[in-house]
């Protein structure tokens, strides 16, 4: 299994939305504050750009979709799902913004497997965050480094939860404690310059205390902004067994 992603910012977004779909057009008028549209804006135009370069590397089609003929519509359930392809249950989206970037994270893969995706910024939070919403081993982790490092610390187990969260297709609207990050590594791996772009990237899991799933991810810290990947783990497979994602730009 192979992931991709892709970032865009604000301004890459055009002015005119001869890009959107039909419906996308009528759910983008509904949003009744600028912000909200905007965000909303530049969620689907880098979700777009990450599905057209995907199928540029992906597919034999010799030229892309007009942009307008495939629509990033939510499901029942509320996560973002691609119409307008011949099989869209086999393509896995997620995107996510903070600021004026926005990120997608994109798949091949059966509906059952998931992806999820988050950009946290790295601030200071409230001691509350972590009491109320993070596990017992979680808050131990967050105790035990140092304190230059519980910024991005709490920022990257949040992130994660939340990706892990939308691989299960339910968001926040569960209990952020039912799932459980592991970040191995997590200090030694802040400070490693990445050499190389693959090496941006570092693994974390997602453990299902509900259910039992497992899930793998991603996460590298860029610019004081913290990125996270999750997908469903296959069985057996270990997160260190499993390719970093790979940039569409």
């Amino acid at each position: 299994m192979t992931v991709f992603f892709l970032e865009c910012r604000a301004g890459d977004v055009p002015l005119d939305d001869r890009w959107l779909g039909p419906r996308e057009r009528g759910l983008c008028s509904a949003l009744r504050l600028e912000k909200r549209r905007r965000d909303w804006r530049l969620g689907r135009w880098t979700a777009k750009q990450a599905l057209r370069r995907f199928q540029a590397r992906t597919s034999d089609s010799p030229s892309p979709m007009p942009l307008d003929a495939t629509e990033l519509l939510p499901a029942p359930d509320g996560a973002p799902e691609f119409h307008g392809l011949s099989e869209p249950s086999s393509v896995q989206v997620s995107i996510s913004h903070r600021g004026d970037v926005a990120v997608c994270a994109i798949a091949a893969h059966p509906l059952e497997v998931g992806i999820g995706c988050d950009l946290e910024s790295v601030e200071t939070r409230s001691e509350g965050l972590v009491d109320d919403f993070f596990t017992g081993r979680e808050r131990e982790a967050v105790a035990r480094v140092p304190s230059t490092s519980k910024d991005p610390l709490v920022a990257l187990i949040w992130s994660a939860k939340e990706s892990a969260l939308k691989v299960l297709r339910c968001g926040l609207r569960r209990d952020t404690r039912s799932v459980e990050v592991s970040v191995p590594d997590f200090e030694r791996l802040l400070e490693q310059p990445a050499t190389r772009a693959s090496e941006n990237f570092h693994h974390f899991e997602v453990q299902d205390l509900g259910e039992g799933a497992r899930f793998v991810g991603w996460w590298r810290c860029q610019d004081a902004q913290i990125l996270t990947i999750a997908v469903r783990c296959p069985g057996g497979t270990r997160s260190e067994d499993m390719s970093p994602p790979i940039d569409l730009r």
